[in-house]
């Protein structure tokens, strides 16, 4: 998040505004290396959905995905659960602690993309810009009037 915060006020330092900042230029100032980004920016910016002002929530979404990602990643190698033996010496079989971390991640995923709309049920409470269709020949009459 620093980073991010870092690069923005460079970028406010050298153009005096944020004015021409749309969400593609905010973009690079976010989560380096992280393509998750630009594919979900560009989703939801087609849609109508996304503003400047939604980057750090799009990068706390990003975030919680790639973390989730990372747990999965360990989660699948050495399993949900592991062996270890008490000081009495039996043996008990605990979760993995990436499993409750996982599911943390998880739960964070789930309320951000609820706050972009981008599950069915939360998709019908966003307000999404639809894109404009021009009609050609109502295009030429309007000219045409003028």
């Amino acid at each position: 998040m620093l980073y991010s915060l870092t690069r923005l006020l460079e970028y406010f330092n050298k153009t005096g505004s944020f004015n021409y900042l749309n969400i593609k230029t905010f973009s690079l100032f976010l989560i380096p290396n992280s393509g998750w980004f630009k594919v979900l920016s560009e989703r939801l910016d087609s849609i109508g959905v996304l503003t400047v002002l939604d980057a750090m929530a799009l990068e706390l979404l990003v975030g919680a995905y790639i973390e989730w990602r990372r747990h999965r990643d360990v989660i699948e190698q050495e399993g949900e659960s592991y062996k270890t033996t008490s000081a009495d010496g039996s043996v008990m079989i605990r979760p993995h602690p990436q499993v409750a971390m996982m599911a943390d991640a998880w739960k964070r995923i789930c309320r951000m993309q609820a706050e972009f709309g981008m599950t069915p049920a939360s998709r019908s409470k966003v307000n999404v810009n639809e894109a404009e269709t021009i009609d050609p020949f109502a295009a030429l009459l309007s000219k045409r009037e003028d």
